[in-house]
């Protein structure tokens, strides 16, 4: 009776739509979990599907219930009722659904197999978990924004070479949001493989750890603004830079870089030598949250940035750096002392203040215990207070406040 229910509702909003454009949205909650859902959405998926060249929204999510429910939408197959539309006006694209918990893919290499059978031009907005991404890619080569998911609990198997394909094929994309553990973090560079060039990338997140390690030498993103690392270990075998025919002069990829975000990464290597710092030489804003340093003593990352030398000193153009003082212990008198010491040397070096992004509360511990250096930093205006902290909004790793990464719950919001 449900069924024939939510199919009759189905059929009258097609009806009543008459030539108007579409937002389908399927959300399936785990209360609507049962062995008979699979035919009933292969139907739905049928007669939305005839419709198909007037949908401007598509959106397909389950919600994957809690254990001890499993999930058996491993292979993907009523995906294929998507290969033969035709969604001319599509500007919204979504299919997330979970897997089984113990479900091990085989290692994907080879080309991504589209779906639609003709082109998509208005498809701008496309989020996806990685396997129905493998399964199903719509067309990207208008796309602005792209998120992929992951939906397997062991690991992702999706070689890294297809991560520079996306790139590739995506020459208008803007925002690139990677969850955790989509890519296959056993990457060896075949002699084969060439660099990818993303032209147009602004706004890359990234908590996958196959890229967050491997994109530094085959990535081009001349106008990348804004990289956010989330969950990321940093280890000291990572390569960051290639040098030029001289091999002297280093080659780098991401010359727009502004703004860098560090979340509940992990850095295995000595302050002393930090090449992050040097790949990412010309950050002026700097977001570190969490995380710690394997090798070093140091509990702080921050404090320890200030080298007095200009020409060794870590991210040389630094304006605002915000962190968390709490996320390790409090801080001891030593420690409010070196930050106080760091902004006020880079605001030497600068000619204008480098200013401390903290929490009110963490403000208010600082004046608390040590109010000498508290008033010097307040009064040298090298201190603003941070708005939000960016891991508090949302438990998704992809979900980070105050960054202007879209949302896509928010484009249902629109008319």
């Amino acid at each position: 009776m449900e069924q024939a229910s939510h199919r009759n509702r189905l059929l009258a909003y097609l009806e009543r739509s008459r030539n108007w454009p579409l937002d389908i949205r399927f959300e399936i909650y785990p209360l609507a979990w049962c062995n008979g859902l699979t035919p009933m959405l292969i139907d739905f998926l049928k007669i939305t599907g005839k419709h198909s060249f007037r949908w401007r929204r598509f959106s397909l999510e389950m919600i994957p219930p809690k254990p001890p429910f499993g999930t058996d939408w491993d292979n993907r197959d009523f995906l294929t009722a998507f290969d033969q539309l035709s969604a001319p006006i599509l500007e919204l694209f979504e299919v997330i659904l979970p897997s089984s918990p113990h479900l091990v893919p085989e290692r994907y290499n080879g080309n991504l197999l589209r779906t639609f059978s003709g082109l998509s031009p208005r498809l701008a907005l496309v989020r996806m978990d990685s396997l129905s991404f493998m399964r199903c890619m719509p067309p990207l080569d208008n796309i602005t924004t792209l998120r992929l998911e992951n939906c397997i609990k062991l690991r992702a198997r999706i070689a890294f070479r297809v991560f520079l394909d996306i790139l590739n094929s995506t020459p208008s994309l803007v925002n690139l949001m990677i969850g955790k553990g989509v890519f296959d973090s056993n990457f060896t560079a075949p002699s084969s493989m060439r660099k990818a060039s993303a032209m147009w990338l602004r706004n890359f997140l990234c908590a996958d750890q196959s890229v967050g390690e491997s994109m530094w030498l085959w990535v081009d993103a001349p106008v990348l603004d804004l990289l956010i690392f989330r969950e990321i270990w940093f280890d000291p075998f990572v390569e960051y830079k290639k040098t030029g025919v001289d091999n002297k002069t280093p080659i780098v990829h991401f010359p727009s870089l502004k703004a860098l975000a560090l979340i509940d990464c992990i850095f295995d290597t000595p302050i002393d030598d930090f090449p992050l710092a040097h790949a990412t030489n010309g950050v002026a804003h700097l977001y570190i949250y969490g995380g710690s340093l394997s090798v070093s003593r140091d509990r702080f990352l921050v404090p320890r940035l200030a080298k007095l030398n200009p020409s060794t000193m870590f991210w040389p153009n630094l304006q605002i750096v915000a962190c968390s003082l709490t996320d390790q212990g409090g801080p001891s008198e030593r420690d409010y002392e070196s930050y106080l010491q760091q902004v006020q040397s880079r605001s030497i070096q600068l000619h204008t203040p480098c200013r401390l992004q903290l929490s009110r509360g963490d403000a208010e511990r600082w004046a608390s215990a040590h109010p000498q250096s508290w008033e010097a930093l307040r009064s040298g205006g090298h201190f603003e207070e941070k708005p939000v902290d960016p891991r508090r909004r949302s438990e998704d790793v992809l979900e980070c406040a105050p960054w202007p990464l879209p949302n896509f719950r928010d484009f249902w919001n629109q008319p």
